[in-house]
């Protein structure tokens, strides 16, 4: 009991000789496995999250004159249940996995284990960014905020100086700069709609994205320094995140109004429950590889391949629209 209380406190650095780095090859297949891990599972979750958000589902709703449940078909109305059910089954199942573990006494000593408070640091600094993130849009238009994830890189290489105090040469910012200017303009290209917000609401949507930029910054950021430190595994810094994350998201989300509405009305629609596990899945998933990409890449290189991700998502909306609208056409002259 003492070494778990010890433990939790003030973590468990474990030393061990720095293992040979790994060859060109192999550090290329595991950039590719992150990166298409990364593309595919974040494409799908997005167009989940479309589908569930837009479905109407057949919901039992009380009549209060008739005293009587009677069945509607009614579209979800808070999206923050998302949010907080997909946490709540990386934890889950991270936790179940960890004891699974313990139980076959899989796991060896070659792990440590950080502070369990430093965990609390990025699970804040997540929460919070997302809080910028959703807050932005009652200010500006939903295509700037996408255009203004593109610019994401620069902070995180700020940051990281800040931080981690890394150093990075100068072809390096200027790949940096690239790679935004590239981004912002195809997706400037994408967004016809992109200029719409008044001058007044587009300076407090501005700030509101600078925070963003900022906490998803240090989220990535510091999640590098916990693994460069304590070399800490990716299933036991998933479960300790979203344990915070969920003390930080579930209390006021739980004593809304609009959770009966959400939840209680649908639980017995085996599509919804379906749509909702699958999404949870790909999000518990999703987040595990962003854990690992960090781990073995760094949070630059996990930065890059979620602006790539974005691109392709936008492609493929607009070869998706581009198709529906083709056969629409062939049908009407037919």
């Amino acid at each position: 009991m003492e070494y778990l209380l010890k433990t939790i406190v003030y973590g468990n650095e474990i030393i061990i000789e720095e293992p040979e780095s790994a060859s060109f090859k192999t550090n290329t297949k595991n950039l590719l496995f992150c990166s298409i891990s990364l593309i595919a599972i974040y494409v799908t979750w997005g167009m989940l999250q479309e589908r569930i958000m837009t479905t109407a589902y057949e919901a039992k709703t009380y009549d209060v004159v008739l005293k009587e449940y009677e069945t509607i078909k009614k579209k979800i109305e808070d999206p923050q249940f998302i949010i907080f059910y997909s946490r709540l089954f990386a934890f889950t199942s991270s936790a179940l996995c960890i004891i699974y573990k313990k139980w076959k006494n899989q796991s060896k000593n070659e792990y440590g284990t950080a502070p369990f408070h430093l965990y609390s640091l990025c699970a804040f600094s997540n929460v919070v960014s997302s809080w910028f993130q959703y807050e932005a849009l009652q200010y500006i238009s939903f295509p700037m905020q996408v255009v203004s994830k593109s610019t994401k890189l620069i902070p995180v290489m700020l940051v990281g100086f800040i931080l981690l105090n890394n150093r990075y040469k100068l072809y390096e910012y200027i790949t940096a700069i690239t790679i935004t200017i590239g981004a912002v303009i195809f997706k400037l290209k994408s967004n016809d709609s992109f200029i719409n917000d008044s001058t007044e609401s587009l300076s407090s949507g501005i700030l509101l994205i600078i925070g963003y930029l900022l906490f998803d910054a240090f989220t990535s950021n510091w999640q590098q320094k916990l693994f460069v430190r304590y070399r800490v595994n990716s299933v036991d810094m998933l479960c300790a995140i979203t344990f915070f994350a969920l003390q930080m998201t579930g209390v006021s989300y739980l004593t809304k109004e609009s959770v009966d509405g959400n939840i209680s009305n649908f639980i017995s629609n085996y599509s919804f429950l379906k749509d909702l596990l699958v999404i949870c899945t790909c999000s518990a998933f999703g987040q595990l590889i962003i854990l690992y990409t960090i781990k073995k890449h760094g949070a630059i290189i996990f930065t890059i391949i979620m602006i790539v991700r974005q691109i392709i998502a936008i492609f493929l909306s607009r070869l998706i629209i581009f198709c529906t609208r083709s056969m629409s056409n062939c049908h009407q002259n037919f």
